[in-house]
Order: structure tokens, then sequence, then C-alpha cells
């Protein structure tokens, strides 16, 4: 019966070092195809978070002066970002802010109740297109 331990064991070595061998050429196969979908999924994150900076750099500037409706553009490190501010009536406005990080586009809509003397936002929300 001894014999048979030893090939039993040969066996399952083998077995194992094939299921090593398949998961790391399956790993190094993937390895390019993740790195790539690795670098959209920043791109993406990227353009959303500079849709949301340019949201908040007006919500910053509407809290120093109420009168400021102009739209925006801005240039960060990551992309840029522009706003389009629609006026609705005294202090309801809608922002709509791209972001835009490669060839990554986000877009985020803003509702606001009031402005003075407090900013009241109301909606913050991704949209498809406006």
């Amino acid at each position: 019966m001894k014999p048979l331990r030893g090939y039993i064991t040969l066996l399952s070595i083998l077995i194992i070092g094939a299921i090593g061998t398949a998961i790391a050429t399956s790993l190094i196969a993937l390895g390019p195809e993740l790195s790539e979908y690795s670098h959209i999924l920043t791109k993406l994150y990227q353009s959303q978070s500079l849709a949301d900076a340019c949201s908040e750099y007006y919500l910053a500037e509407i809290h120093h002066s109420a009168a400021f409706t102009n739209d925006k553009e801005l240039t960060l490190n990551s992309g840029t970002c522009s706003l389009e501010i629609i006026e609705q009536e005294k202090d309801k406005r809608e922002i709509n802010a791209v972001g835009k990080a490669g060839s990554n586009i986000r877009k985020t809509k803003i509702g606001i109740d009031s402005i003075s003397p407090n900013t009241i936002v109301v909606s913050w929300q991704e949209v498809p297109d406006f």
C-alpha cells in the first residue's frame, strides 16, 4: 500500500500546480485589460468630481455675491468643467454642471430654492443629459 501513497501525493501536487498555473496564466492575460478598465474608471470618477467641483465653486460664489449669474468654465489639473446657470425666479436657480476628463463626460443638475440669506439646495443629481 505504501507505493500508492506516493502516487496520490504526486498526483495531488500535479493538480495543485496545474490549478496555480491556470490562475497565473489568466491573470497575466487579463492584466492589460484590467489596467485599461481601471484607467477608464479613474477618468469617469474624475469627470464626476470635476462636475461637482464646478457646482461647489458656484455655490461658494453665490454665497459671497447673490448676483453672480455668469456661466463659467474652469480648467483644473485633471480636466475641465463648465457651468450653465438658469435663473428661474428671484432666488430660484438651476445649475447644469459638466465635467470632462479625457473623453469622459459627466453631468450634474442642481436645484436651488433660495440664495439669501441661506443657500438651500433642494436637488443634486447626476443626469444623462440636460
